[in-house]
Order: C-alpha cells, then structure tokens, then sequence
C-alpha cells in the first residue's frame, strides 16, 4: 500500500543556496512526525513545498494520489496544486487570522467559499470544533481581543473545518508563553483521535515526548536521520 505523502528527490534552492538537497520521506496516514532541527535549516521550506507555497527545481510529491513534480505553474496547473493543497491543513507560527473577522467568520468563510458547505452547516461545524478547543464562548470575538493561545487554538479550528487529511504546524508554540505552550500541546494531542496525519515543526521538547509517533532531525541541506 502507498504512503499516504510520498517525497522523492525534492531539491529546493534559493538562488545558490541549497536548502534541501535530494530528500525523500514517506509518512504513513495517521502519522504524526516532528521535524527538528537548527532555525534556518529548512524544516518550514519543506512544509511550504509540500502544499507548493515553494515551488522546487527537483523532484515530486505525492499526498493521497496526487502528484505535483518541480516546475509545476500555479495557472497552468491549478486544478493539481488546488487539490493537493485541498487535503492540507497549514497552521502558522504567528495566526494569520483576518483581524476584521469574527472568529467564527474566520472559521465558516474558507468552508462557505471555498468547500460550498451551506452557511448554516459551516457555523455548526466551526461551533462543534470551538467547543472541543475551549472557544465556543468567544465566537463573536475579534482577534484582536484574543491572547496568542486563544488565537493559535482558532487558527488550528480554522485549519480542522476545511477538512483535510492532513495538518502542517509550522513552530505552533513559538510566540506563545510556557503556560499557553503547554495548552497547545493539549489542544494538539486532542485531535490525535482523529487519525489525522500530522507534520510539526518545532523546538519544543514536549511534543515528541507526548505525541509524536517519529521524529526526524534535520542536518544540512535538509538531510533528514
């Protein structure tokens, strides 16, 4: 049986800086893999290049049966590039929450917009995910009246409503204090129950010790041991 992501001969350059050189890695569905490492040593470049944020100069992905190889155009190929990143959720360090959104309109307008779930449907959906995350009184904030836990906790919800198969954390708990680190890693290890595959990059100990079923280190040029 395939691996559910699938990574053969990726190569990614930043003009002549080699940042990953000739990496594969299979990751089984249900997996949850942290990737350690040095800052700068292309633990997040490779989580953009599997959702072709980073478009590479070598190599294929493969994520649930579809392929994206290097030199793939985000219009030529759009269809391709829309469904890999369909099976992707992408939780960054620092939220991207849209600031002039509720957080419940946050949640319901990628759902609403993109996956053409009925708006009613997509508020109960994002109601139900609140709750499992301790939100569901904070619906009608603002991000801005929201600590950096609360937010992060919105942006993994917001992550989880578009239904993928898989979440890529990049440093979820690194602008967040020792206390809301150890509430993210809780919220995290909630969703374990759902089989979701998921890929975390991270400094913080605690993760691999409570969740991760690998870890992978990163060396130079992204070779991976």
């Amino acid at each position: 049986m395939p691996s559910f992501i699938e990574i053969r001969n990726l190569t990614k350059r930043y003009g002549d800086h080699l940042v990953l050189d000739n990496l594969s890695l299979d990751i089984e569905e249900g997996e949850i893999v942290i990737f350690q490492g040095p800052s700068g040593i292309g633990k997040s470049t490779l989580l953009r290049c599997l959702t072709y944020l980073e478009p590479f100069q070598k190599g294929t992905l493969q994520v649930g049966g579809v392929q994206i190889r290097a030199g793939m155009d985000e219009e030529r190929d759009h269809a391709a590039i829309l469904a890999l990143r369909e099976q992707l959720g992408y939780v960054f360090q620092f939220f991207n929450l849209f600031p002039h959104l509720t957080v419940l309109e946050n949640l319901t307008i990628g759902p609403i917009k993109v996956l053409e779930i009925p708006e009613e449907q997509a508020r109960d959906e994002a109601r139900r995910l609140l709750k499992r995350v301790g939100l569901d009184h904070k619906e009608g904030a603002y991000p801005a009246a929201l600590s950096g836990g609360q937010q992060q906790r919105v942006a993994i919800v917001r992550a989880l409503a578009m239904q993928p198969r898989a979440i890529l954390f990049d440093e979820p708990t690194a602008s967040l204090d020792p206390e809301m680190k150890r509430e993210m890693i809780q919220v995290i290890d909630e969703f374990r129950k759902d089989r979701l595959t998921m890929l975390i990059v991270t400094h913080e100990p605690d993760f691999a010790k409570r969740i991760a079923t690998r870890v992978m280190t990163f060396g130079s040029q992204g070779r991976l041991s």
